[in-house]
């Protein structure tokens, strides 16, 4: 039998994962970061470049956005790779 879920609560909680994304992700592409998703619970996520330690988090339910990965540039000097994240998330080429 499956556990019923408070989809109202739910709603919510995704709805703040993906004002996270849009918020997390532009601005991680914008420092040249190739952004991934290290570890999500609920309404909160840690960030991580797959080219560099840097790290970002974030809190939907606090409005909360920090970190290297949204503060800092990539030390690598080459182009990043899109990553499924920035593909999805990230900020449109005019054009488009």
């Amino acid at each position: 039998m499956r556990a019923n879920v408070d989809s109202e609560a739910a709603r919510i909680e995704g709805a703040a994962y993906l004002a996270i994304l849009r918020e997390v992700v532009p601005a991680s592409v914008a420092c040249k970061h190739e952004p991934l998703v290290v570890a999500r619970d609920g309404e909160e996520a840690v960030f991580g470049c797959a080219r560099c330690p840097a790290l970002g988090y974030a809190d939907g339910g606090a409005g909360l956005v920090g970190g290297g990965l949204v503060e800092d540039d990539c030390p690598h000097e080459s182009k990043p790779r899109t990553t499924d994240l920035a593909a999805a998330w990230g900020p449109r080429e005019s054009g488009s």
